[in-house]
């Protein structure tokens, strides 16, 4: 008879955290780690991949005895050469620089009865399925860096995975995260990629109905391809059911919402999301376009003014923020952003390109409002010619230059290639003299 499962045990990538046992095990072996280590990665465990502060491993691992941060970073140090994870980057644990730790990846509950870990130890299919898990969570981190070649090796250990391992539902949900990926930074045809999503996302469902990210999948290809909210809301709730401490979940909600016009509830979810992931940028980049969309430019300001200055000057801040300038009519600061990322020095993150290509438009914007016709329009012709192009960049320029016809025709592209931006044109402040046009309306609402 099958034991009834609980959750007392948690895997990490190949490693699985016995809570009952208080047992580490790496490939259904026993690792040795000290007890007051194991607390440590206990309490990290049962906080998913949420920001654990150092008081809380204080009053969590040290009963509240007086300890420096010196003392608890070498622990978590210890606690790394446990995991394997002390070159950097890390693969497990993230120091939140004067905050605390977190689990770079959510901990997956397993049952109490986990297979392999008294019978069978070295049998092939416990082997099979761990390093199946272990591939997986190397994709994870390549996924996070998002360059393209990243986001290859991504796709390579998941299919890696799927060989040792064809049932693995997480390798076909990480493919169809990384193809939602190529998609939105136009490292893809978004269409081609969407495709690619969705036929790993439901042969992840298939395989299990509960898979999490599976289901976040899902709510992005239903929002960017199908133009379904209704749909997408159904996947999402589904998620946060089954996996509730998802972060791209949240992400997606905002977005949903932001999509429906309903910019108010856009804000509570970011609201929401942004004090449950405190120490995740892209919770709140996304929170800023929420507050972006509905034209509270001071908070978006604020918050991407921040992000900026802690992620090293990230390629959507900077654009975002840009925007949002522009959308306060600061040309003089809009345009010296929009330069920065056109000078390269934030060429290595991910989605460089695409936001280069819409800086230019940017740029073309504000020299056809300042009066600069003939600089506008060969930025305009820079934007067509770009590779990979983006249908919105074109659109922004057509916009500034005043370009009906032009900009008619980049909207229909947009739409039709399916342009992740395009959901969220009808509530963009740039385009907001634009929404009593019929035209205009006719193929954005559609």
């Amino acid at each position: 008879m099958q034991a009834q499962k609980t959750v007392t045990a948690y895997a990490l990538g190949p490693f699985v955290v016995h809570l009952r046992e208080r047992v580490l095990y790496r490939m259904g072996l026993p690792v040795d780690i000290h007890a007051r280590l194991f607390d440590i990665l206990r309490c990290l465990v049962l906080h998913g991949d949420r920001l654990v502060t150092k008081d809380t491993l204080v009053h969590e691992v040290w009963d509240g005895s007086p300890i420096g941060d010196n003392n608890i970073a070498q622990h978590v140090h210890m606690v790394r050469q446990a995991l394997g994870d002390v070159a950097r980057p890390h693969r497990y644990i993230e120091t939140v620089h004067g905050r605390g730790y977190r689990l770079i990846i959510e901990p997956r509950p397993v049952g109490e009865t986990i297979p392999g870990l008294r019978d069978g130890l070295n049998s092939s299919a416990v082997v099979a399925r761990t390093l199946a898990v272990e591939l997986v969570s190397n994709a994870a981190f390549f996924r996070k860096i998002g360059t393209p070649a990243a986001l290859d090796s991504a796709a390579l250990l998941c299919r890696q995975a799927l060989e040792v391992e064809p049932g693995c539902a997480e390798a076909h949900a990480a493919i169809a995260a990384a193809e939602i990926l190529r998609a939105a930074s136009y490292f893809a045809r978004p269409r081609e990629a969407f495709v690619l999503a969705r036929r790993h996302a439901e042969q992840a469902l298939e395989l299990d109905a509960r898979c999490g990210r599976a289901h976040v999948a899902m709510a992005a290809v239903a929002l960017f391809d199908d133009r379904s909210p209704a749909q997408a809301h159904h996947h999402l709730d589904a998620a946060t059911a089954t996996s509730p401490q998802l972060p791209e979940a949240s992400v997606m909600r905002i977005l949903v919402f932001a999509a429906q016009g309903r910019l108010d509830d856009a804000r509570a979810a970011a609201l929401e999301a942004t004090g449950t992931y405190t120490a995740s940028g892209m919770v709140a980049t996304y929170a800023a376009f929420a507050a972006y969309l509905s034209g509270d430019f001071r908070a978006a300001v604020t918050a991407l003014n921040h992000l900026r200055i802690f992620s090293g000057g990230a390629a959507f801040a900077t654009y975002l923020l840009g925007l949002t300038r522009l959308a306060q009519a600061d040309y003089a600061a809009a345009e010296d952003l929009f330069h920065h990322l056109l000078a390269g020095r934030i060429a290595a993150v991910p989605a460089y390109e695409k936001f280069r290509v819409r800086a230019t438009a940017a740029l073309a914007y504000i020299a056809a409002r300042n009066g600069s016709q003939d600089d506008a329009r060969a930025l305009a012709r820079d934007v067509q010619r770009s590779t990979p192009g983006s249908p919105i960049a074109l659109v922004l320029a057509r916009a500034g230059l005043g370009e009906k016809r032009a900009l008619v025709t980049a909207l229909e592209r947009a739409r039709d290639e399916r342009d992740p931006w395009f959901p969220f044109l009808a509530y963009d402040p740039l385009f907001e003299e634009f929404r009593n046009d019929r035209e205009f309306q006719a193929i954005v609402c559609r």
